[in-house]
């Protein structure tokens, strides 16, 4: 099976809530958008914290996955979305400069 087929036959049983298939799309692509997301991230954690926050949400959210055209751009475009939100963030929170002294920045 070609991985077109493979991911469309995962996002199928994906949003039908098979488990199996949120398992095997986990171990598929979470070392790939981890190790993108940690080009954002100063900190391995917090790379695995948005990582994890987007698989959730990927759960939560498994009807959707009908409506997908291409899994990779997805999960990727998702990915970098979530890690610049979480540097937008980060950026605020140093903007005072007594909280970016706090962490030694």
């Amino acid at each position: 099976m070609d991985k077109f087929t493979n991911n469309t036959f995962l996002m199928s049983a994906l949003a039908d809530g098979n488990e199996m298939a949120f398992d095997a799309l986990f171990v598929e692509y979470y070392p790939k958008v981890l190790q993108f997301v940690m080009r954002f991230c100063r900190e391995k954690s917090e790379a695995e914290n948005i990582v994890q926050d987007l698989f959730m949400e990927l759960w939560i959210k498994r009807e959707r996955f009908l409506k997908i055209e291409n899994l990779d751009n997805y999960l990727f475009i998702s990915a970098r979305n979530a890690a610049i939100h979480c540097v937008k963030q980060s950026l605020v929170y140093c903007d005072d400069e007594s909280a970016c002294d706090i962490q030694g920045n």
